[in-house]
């Protein structure tokens, strides 16, 4: 297993009082002794455990092939016949890694030796679900403290373009997701400890398609919530009014030295309440009290880093 340190997120937690660890293999050694105990453990390490328990469970799980054969994938893929496909490693990772949106037969072997020449391993060629939304719970000390609406990076890397939140969903919806996570009690209960859950908002109801953990985001980093002036993860209740509207906007293949915090500032000067470049990567978190606002302030942000990348 190649030993990939997450440096990006890493690194923004460096400072914190918080102990920084994500559900990389390259991170056991950081992770809580009860995390690494839990008898559900392996369903958060295992994407394949994960899929084989959603169906041991009669939940609705996208379709999916896993090998460590190229030869067995690219037999599924043209029997299912159908494309977008997410082609990923079948040991859970973090942030998207070793995680793409493949829309031709052709592109199966590259992808395939790219994730292998990494990860070692079982892959798993998965069905892509366009959903109405894609949503994000976090759970810490069993109550559900964040619920975020996510947006895909549009690239061939299945990473996050934004996050907003708090949402508010329909009583019925969350109703099903609750039900849902329930079924993890062993790592939801856990004590500090976040446990995420990713859901795609389909016609016929919430379908879980991932399962994270760790202080691996930005929005979970006091001195980030401090500064959107919105309470510490520990304290937030999604059932309260929500003071403030967040959002987290990602941008990728950062290389121009003119993005600065007055430049960012022109863009969204009244929501702008935080915002790191580390490596080539950098992240924006806006905060404001209006919808409308945020609307049009990540807009000013986007086309701002379009035309500095350009």
């Amino acid at each position: 297993m190649s030993d990939v340190k997450n440096s990006f997120l890493e690194q923004l937690y460096s400072d914190a009082s918080l102990p920084f660890f994500c559900d990389l293999p390259a991170d056991r050694d950081k992770m809580p002794p009860n995390l690494c105990n839990s008898s559900q453990f392996s369903l958060l390490t295992s994407r394949h455990k994960l899929k084989e328990f959603c169906s041991s469970q009669k939940l609705t799980t996208p379709q999916y092939a896993v090998s460590e054969q190229f030869a067995r994938l690219s037999a599924w893929a043209v029997k299912f016949n159908r494309f977008p496909l997410i082609m990923k490693s079948s040991t859970n990772l973090a942030d998207g890694r070793a995680c793409y949106i493949l829309k031709a037969f052709r592109e199966l072997p590259e992808f395939f030796e790219l994730i292998t020449g990494e990860f070692p391993g079982p892959v798993m060629l998965e069905e892509f679900i366009n959903p109405k939304a894609r949503i994000e719970i976090t759970f810490l000390n069993g109550a559900p403290r964040i619920i975020a609406q996510v947006s895909l990076d549009k690239s061939l890397k299945l990473r996050h373009s934004w996050r907003a939140f708090p949402v508010r969903l329909p009583t019925p919806i969350i109703s099903q997701m609750l039900e849902i996570t329930r079924l993890f009690s062993a790592l939801v209960d856990l004590k500090d400890t976040p446990i995420r859950f990713s859901f795609a908002v389909t016609a016929t109801g919430p379908v879980l398609t991932a399962i994270n953990s760790g202080y691996n985001r930005p929005e979970y980093h006091p001195e980030w919530r401090s500064k959107a002036g919105i309470v510490s993860l520990a304290e937030s209740k999604t059932e309260t009014a929500a003071e403030k509207f967040c959002k987290i906007l990602h941008f990728y293949e950062c290389r121009n030295d003119e993005i600065s915090e007055g430049r960012l500032r022109q863009a969204a000067e009244t929501s702008l309440c935080q915002w790191t470049r580390i490596e080539d990567q950098a992240l924006i978190m806006l905060s404001s009290e209006n919808t409308a606002t945020l609307l049009e302030d990540s807009r000013r942000v986007a086309a701002l880093f379009k035309h500095l990348v350009e």
